[in-house]
């Protein structure tokens, strides 16, 4: 089927190809959602590319108003305009004379014209004016007659609630329908495709920016079963470079596998983390670390202060932080982001720190878990190893690894806690799951100290000792117990 592209990357991508020629599709959103940009932008997108394009205006929105505003996007040619892009105002006769001498004024200069593309912006103007539901059911049958007739792709723009969606006629009788809405407790923009004849599209809620170019779309990560299915497997392992951990896991975690490590504050899990990555630039692997929490120059200066010097390896391309803010955090824009510095920079390890932020911006479990789990199939899918650390907010005692059931992500699993031997706070490591192989399964004690996390040696002299870990039962519960 022949599509035309609407000229942004991420939504062709979303519609497969574009839209199909022909379609009628509606524009819905409320006032200031970024309906007519859109809009302006698969025009001017359209014309360059040698199509004629029609765009009727309405009382809603004045030719000299919408003119005014669209020259300030980057996507406005004024060497298009009136050539190949034409406007025509309709609003005085839509007042004046109704819907019946509209569609013929709509019919008369799409005539003359012969355009690719129609945009009237705003049908739902037209919808308001009209007198009745069986009028405005009949207008909107009668245009799509003839626009399809005419081989014209046509969209309505309109200031339409999520209620008017599911009841006015004009829906019933389109193609497509495109929503956009802003989410009301922060700056976040979402696109939609609620309905495409003839064409497959990926459904759910897409996140959008309106920038000085025009408006920009990162599509919403989702694991294809396809992906699931076919995802590749290694047998060669990938270690953190701390020989007494490494041995504990068989040489390392399998490569693209992914790991979680679950601690409280300060436990050093960003370090174990960071350490993983080191190993792997010294292997020649590129790494890629994935801050939500310290800004870049934060996370150099705090290596340093252990004996890791990362401006060298940042310098060399070796090494890259990509920081996002956990305020307002966009998590499709901020998954685009990461892939595109993933497959750019041919990374092969990743450190995400921390995913506890991802589980305070996505609110709802099920979303988050989606979210999740699309992430790790990605990194799966491209045999990138990954560290994703989880703060654990209980600083002693037992307590749940996750929170929504989401360990089954992971293909491994360490816990780093602290606890508490006659009145002195000392570091536990345990390997609680290593997906596919075998591994060692009792407590062991670490310390972070210059060069990063070290596990400590089991001395024969220390197994008598009353702070040996060996002397004692239910070490990460209270009260622990001597043997």
């Amino acid at each position: 089927m022949e599509k035309i592209l609407t000229g942004i990357e991420n939504l062709d991508l979303i519609l497969n190809g574009g839209i199909p020629v022909g379609s009628i599709v509606i524009i819905a959103g409320s006032p200031g959602t970024g309906k007519t940009v859109l809009s302006q932008q698969i025009l001017y997108h359209n014309a360059r590319a040698g199509h004629s394009a029609l765009c009727f205006t309405t009382v809603s929105e004045p030719l000299t108003k919408l003119l005014k505003y669209q020259q300030e996007f980057g996507f406005f040619d004024r060497s298009l305009f009136e050539t190949k892009v034409h406007y025509k105002d309709i609003g005085a006769i839509l007042k004046e004379h109704g819907a019946s001498e509209t569609l013929k004024a709509i019919e008369r200069r799409v005539e003359e014209v012969r355009p690719a593309i129609v945009v009237i912006d705003s049908f739902k103007v037209i919808h308001d004016l009209v007198e009745s539901e069986v009028e405005i059911r009949k207008f909107a049958y009668e245009l799509s007659v003839k626009l399809a007739n005419w081989g014209s792709t046509t969209f309505l723009v309109g200031e339409y609630s999520p209620e008017e969606i599911n009841r006015v006629p004009e829906f019933t009788v389109v193609d497509g329908v495109i929503t956009l809405e802003q989410a009301s407790e922060d700056s976040i923009r979402f696109l939609n495709i609620l309905k495409m004849r003839g064409s497959s599209y990926i459904p759910g809620r897409h996140s959008f920016k309106i920038t000085q170019n025009g408006i920009t779309v990162f599509p919403r990560i989702k694991a294809s079963p396809m992906t699931i299915m076919e995802q590749p497997t290694s047998m060669s392992r990938d270690g953190f470079g701390i020989p007494a951990l490494d041995e504990l896991i068989g040489g390392g975690f399998y490569k693209g596998s992914a790991t979680l490590v679950a601690g409280g504050p300060g436990s050093g899990k960003s370090i174990l983390g960071l350490q993983f990555l080191l190993e792997g630039v010294r292997q020649g692997e590129n790494g890629l670390i994935v801050s939500l929490e310290e800004y870049v120059p934060q996370i150099i200066k705090d290596a340093k202060l252990l004996g890791f010097e990362l401006t060298d390896l940042i310098q060399s391309d070796r090494l890259h932080i990509l920081f996002d803010s956990p305020l307002e955090l966009d998590v499709n824009e901020h998954a685009f982001r990461m892939r595109k510095v993933i497959e750019e920079k041919a990374i092969r390890r990743v450190l995400i720190d921390s995913i506890s932020d991802y589980e305070s911006t996505i609110r709802d479990p099920t979303h988050y878990r989606n979210y999740l789990f699309a992430l790790v199939t990605y990194l799966k899918n491209s045999q990138i190893s990954s560290i994703l650390t989880q703060e654990i907010n209980e600083l002693l005692g037992t307590t749940a690894i996750t929170k929504h059931g989401t360990s089954f992500i992971v293909d491994n699993i360490i816990l780093l806690r602290y606890v508490e031997l006659r009145n002195e706070l000392r570091k536990a490591l345990l390997v609680l799951k290593v997906r596919g192989s075998n591994h060692y399964k009792g407590i062991r004690e670490y310390v972070i100290e210059d060069g990063g996390i070290h596990l400590k040696e089991i001395k024969p002299e220390e197994i008598s000792s009353i702070l040996s870990f060996e002397k004692y039962n239910s070490l990460l519960s209270f009260p622990q117990e001597r043997t």
